[in-house]
């Protein structure tokens, strides 16, 4: 049977046989390449994690009775969306213990400490907002929102009280892996604090740096 015969024959029952060479032989395809090519071609970032855990290291900048120092911070994320996650988290701030508050003339406490002093911790809840896409892009800024409730003591004076701040901050995180990722950002910390002594209501303002490690849990 004529060569050109068989060939016509083979493309007509069976679609998937095609002519590998020239001068040869005839191959069979099955049709998947394109499904191999996606399968291998894929990213390992795709799959989004719905929770995840941080750890952070930091410094807070405080001054008169919004207190400053050296900042560790926990927290757990829950995925609310492809780019919304809420955050939740516990912090410590441990500054120094140096004493600033006296009386004036008039018997006003009045409180002066510096940037790095005093004790603080807080409980937060808010949102952190990805501005790129969290499956596929390494480097990714955010954005959060939230509020706090903090305990505040500066030990040397006796002055403590509660602090209600709203926290607003970002930065950019480098997801290293699936399930580990490393970040970088600032906060700042706007408010109003409840003091004894009878320094009563007074402005609670912070601001602090922070470079954190990430782990996806699922």
């Amino acid at each position: 049977m004529p060569r050109q015969l068989v060939i016509a024959l083979a493309l007509l029952f069976a679609p998937g046989v095609a002519l590998a060479q020239p001068g040869g032989s005839i191959e069979e395809t099955t049709g998947d390449g394109d499904d191999e090519l996606d399968a291998s071609g894929g990213d390992e970032l795709d799959a989004a994690a719905g929770q995840e855990i941080g750890g952070a290291l930091g410094f807070e900048a405080g001054g008169r009775v919004s207190p400053g120092g050296l900042q560790l911070t926990g927290y757990h994320m829950f995925r609310l969306s492809d780019v919304d996650w809420l955050e939740s988290s516990v912090a410590f701030t441990v500054g120094g213990a140096g004493g600033a508050c006296f009386r004036d003339r008039q018997d006003v406490v009045i409180c002066d400490h510096g940037l790095v002093n005093g004790l603080a911790g807080e409980v937060a809840i808010g949102i952190r907002r990805f501005l790129a896409d969290y499956r596929q892009d390494r480097f990714i800024p955010f954005a959060r929102v939230g509020v706090g409730a903090r305990f505040v003591n500066f030990s040397t004076d006796e002055v403590r009280g509660v602090a209600i701040p709203a926290i607003i901050g970002g930065g950019v995180r480098a997801r290293l892996t699936h399930q580990f990722a490393l970040s970088a950002g600032a906060t700042a910390r706007a408010g109003i604090a409840f003091m004894n002594k009878g320094l009563g209501a007074q402005p609670h303002f912070t601001f602090s740096i922070q470079f954190a490690a990430e782990f996806a849990l699922e």
